[in-house]
């Protein structure tokens, strides 16, 4: 019997997994990752194979760590969110003029 996924774990259940090499794919780093692929697979059929092994494995190497990657709680106020979401909130600071102020937690 499968156990109910907790709220603030919505989406972050498995899709599918690479057991040989320990990826674990959640419905983000699915998209993340099937878009950089597709982007590369485009760029490819442009040009040719060594530009597309290249993109492939250079995107792909940046896109799972956004998916999957979060904030630690422990480190910073305001913790616990995808590294994605919080490198969106920093630019959208930064380009607001509005200075972002991360601090550590006192312990």
């Amino acid at each position: 019997m499968a156990h109910l996924t907790p709220q603030e774990l919505k989406g972050e259940e498995r899709f599918f997994s690479i057991p040989a090499i320990n990826l674990h794919f959640n419905k983000k780093g699915a998209f993340y990752n099937g878009g950089v692929t597709a982007f590369a697979a485009i760029i490819g059929k442009l040009t040719n194979l060594w530009v597309f092994l290249g993109l492939f494995l250079i995107l792909n190497i940046i896109a799972y760590p956004l998916a999957h990657i979060p904030i630690p709680k422990k480190k910073f106020e305001g913790g616990g969110v995808g590294l994605d979401i919080y490198l969106l909130r920093k630019y959208k600071y930064k380009r607001n003029s509005k200075k972002i102020y991360i601090r550590r937690r006192g312990y």
